[in-house]
């Protein structure tokens, strides 16, 4: 199961796209660890000292928890390339984004947008 509020806090790290998101995934199995590791960790997994340093640093600024709070009460929601609602030719692109925010609700009919 993806726990979102991770994916809402992540992607706060600069640098952190779809190659190191991947990454991340592939090596921790899921993005709790990954919120929760060190930086020794993070370099076995391919993270450069600099995008490391930052998520370290984002840890002791905000938790994932007041994240997906933040958007919650802007009214924002948040899906991931693992969500049945994220829009399929989105995900058959090179590069696709880990997290897509939107308003609203996303229908069948913006699948072509």
């Amino acid at each position: 199961m993806v726990d979102i509020k991770y994916w809402a806090a992540l992607k706060r790290v600069p640098r952190l796209g779809t190659v190191r998101f991947r990454r991340l995934e592939a090596y921790f199995g899921d993005l709790e660890r990954v919120w929760h590791a060190g930086l020794s960790e993070f370099k076995e997994a391919g993270l450069d000292d600099r995008t490391a340093r930052d998520l370290i640093s984002l840890r002791s600024q905000t938790t994932p928890d007041a994240e997906l709070e933040k958007l919650k009460l802007a009214g924002i929601n948040l899906v991931t390339w693992h969500d049945d609602d994220y829009p399929v030719r989105l995900k058959e692109i090179a590069d696709p984004p880990p997290v897509l925010y939107y308003k609203g609700a996303l229908l069948p009919s913006d699948e072509r947008s």
